[in-house]
């Protein structure tokens, strides 16, 4: 029961960021932009297109378009397995890992060969479970726990303004973006490496609890 509220709350946690963060924007900075970082500046930008700046002026079309694409990802979501079937055990498996790398007495807490040995099959232990099927079932839906959030903030935007908030402006990065864009593109990651694992998630025959 516990697993299913982790995707809500974090939908949830990136929606609220956003809207946090556009509100400072929006109360602060207005039409203007400040210097945080040598490399930082937050820009207040107004944003008509799609993510970092891309499509101008067709906030209508995207619109829609975000509307189609968070009915496609709760439909898609449906198809992959629960965290309590296969992900939870992604959760339980972590820890132990730290435990075995351990000296488990006086005599192997040096860097001796026992110490160096148990330490490299712990870590090869724990990469083997970042390549498991649970490994893909959380990668992908925290992925699209990501996504939607995002899509979520970046859509409140274009139905209350008619445009989306933009304002971290990069030296080295050739557009201005949002919370709501890093969410996105964090979680298409994910979403590429649970997809990506082998493991067949999201083909629809995923052991659902």
């Amino acid at each position: 029961m516990k697993y299913k509220l982790l995707e809500p709350l974090l939908v949830l946690a990136v929606f609220s960021l956003d809207r946090l963060a556009k509100f400072f924007i929006l109360k602060r900075l207005y039409l203007k932009s400040v210097e945080v970082l040598p490399f930082l500046k937050l820009t207040y930008v107004q944003n008509t297109g799609v993510a970092f700046g891309m499509f101008r002026d067709s906030n209508n079309f995207f619109i829609v378009f975000s509307a189609i694409l968070i009915v496609a990802l709760l439909l898609f979501r449906r198809k992959v397995p629960d965290f309590a079937a296969s992900g939870g055990h992604f959760f339980r498996g972590i820890e132990p890992q730290a435990e075995t790398a351990l000296p488990q007495s006086r005599a192997d807490s040096g860097y001796g060969p026992a110490a160096v040995s148990g330490f490299i099959a712990a870590k090869k232990k724990y990469w083997r479970h970042l390549n498991s099927r649970a490994a893909a079932v959380c990668f992908t839906r925290f992925g699209l726990a990501l996504v939607l959030g995002g899509a979520l903030g970046n859509l409140y935007d274009r139905l209350a303004y008619g445009f989306v908030v933009d304002f971290f402006d990069l030296s080295f990065f050739p557009a201005v973006f949002n919370v709501a864009d890093s969410a996105i593109t964090a979680g298409a990651v994910l979403l590429a490496m649970g997809l990506n694992s082998g493991h067949g998630i999201g083909d629809g025959d995923g052991r659902r609890g």
